[in-house]
């Protein structure tokens, strides 16, 4: 009979504390930029409630409109339940 010779693989702890350090660096990252993103929509909202001239590109990027939706008064009655 021949002898199976187990393969042990060596774990690599520098590796892993690698793999640890980029997570944590990662979701400080992605804590920061939600922060950003919160820093901008209130500087924007400032912005546009003193009456100051924004490009709207940057409106899109940061800020979601709403729908404009424009409904007859048929339309609306129509969609009411109770008529």
């Amino acid at each position: 009979m021949s002898k199976r010779r187990k393969t042990g693989y060596k774990i690599d702890s520098e590796y892993f504390a690698q793999l640890d350090y980029l997570g944590a660096e990662y979701s400080a990252a992605l804590e920061k930029i939600e922060e950003q993103n919160k820093d901008i929509r209130k500087l924007i909202a400032l912005l546009v409630e003193h009456d100051v001239p924004i490009p709207g590109n940057i409106i899109d990027q940061y800020i979601r409109r709403a729908p404009e939706e424009t409904h007859d008064i048929q339309e609306v009655e129509k969609e009411l339940p109770f008529n």
